[in-house]
């Protein structure tokens, strides 16, 4: 049986920290239908929900909601085609990475079984894509894409793309998650600067604008789920999520708002304890 999944400690360095992460939970590799074969994690056990990560991410962006989330559910991660440890798709592109994860997902858990499904950022719109496509009981999107409104200012992210140095490279993702991910930058650890230099140097996707002409609006639209939106008033991509929450419910689509007071945009990491309180309220008592 696997260790469960450990609680931050101090006393651990980041690497050892990751290495008990890793070690937690139960591995699946389940291919889809173009074969290419997606990672998955399975923590908890009960009425299965689903996490989807973001762009230049993997299944760590949900490391401080895991252990809440499991005692409750089993929960389901996967690193999507493209990025972390699943395999890397033969056309990369929105609509294969969304039918891909979809495939294996369905043939993971069943293609008629209902779910809960969570997606953040990117993922969220993944998850609400999908969500179009094959039960889903309740939709959470966290900090989710394909809004379309206009974000917050913010200093420009340094593009680390451009250096081959390693040092180099890292000392740029390290003011990234400052600027971009978080608000209090003083709250980033050594952990955090760990997993996120870790995710996005292992990232294989462009998930920016990679869904062309499709919007949020467009899939909820269509999905016709419940579905919570939840995002940090400081987050840097949606300068106001209530203007855009008030653009849905002119479409006549239901949804329920939660703002996390001083979060940036990985607010179920920065603000974890206010996103699992969100996130368990609405899993255990959305009304049909």
């Amino acid at each position: 049986m696997p260790p469960p999944f450990p609680a931050e400690q101090s006393s651990l360095s980041p690497s050892s920290h990751i290495a008990r992460m890793i070690e937690s939970g139960e591995a699946h590799s389940v291919p889809a239908a173009d074969g290419t074969p997606i990672l998955w994690r399975r923590f908890g056990s009960g009425t299965p929900v689903v996490l989807l990560h973001g762009g230049h991410g993997d299944w760590m962006h949900w490391f401080r909601n895991v252990a809440a989330l499991s005692a409750y559910r089993e929960v389901w991660i996967p690193d999507m085609p493209n990025f972390g440890d699943s395999g890397d798709l033969p056309v990369s592109s929105f609509a294969h990475l969304c039918d891909a994860t979809l495939s294996s997902l369905d043939t993971l858990l069943g293609a008629g079984t209902a779910i809960d499904l969570v997606g953040f950022s990117f993922g969220g719109m993944v998850a609400a894509a999908i969500a179009t496509k094959r039960p889903v009981t309740r939709l959470i999107l966290v900090g989710s894409g394909g809004h379309r409104s206009v974000g917050r200012d913010h200093p420009a992210l340094l593009n680390w793309h451009k250096t081959d140095d390693a040092e180099a490279r890292i000392t740029m993702l390290n003011a990234n998650v400052r600027t971009f991910m978080f608000h209090d930058a003083s709250a980033v650890s050594p952990l955090i600067e760990s997993i996120y230099a870790r995710q996005c140097l292992r990232t294989r996707f462009r998930s920016r604008g990679s869904w062309g002409g499709a919007t949020l609006q467009d899939f909820l639209q269509t999905a016709k789920v419940k579905t919570l939106l939840l995002w940090g008033d400081q987050d840097v991509t949606l300068a106001s999520p209530t203007d855009y929450s008030a653009k849905l419910r002119e479409a006549h689509i239901r949804h329920e708002l939660v703002l996390v007071p001083g979060a940036g945009h990985w607010l179920q990491c920065e603000a974890a304890e206010a996103a699992n309180t969100a996130f368990i309220a609405f899993l255990q008592n959305a009304k049909d």
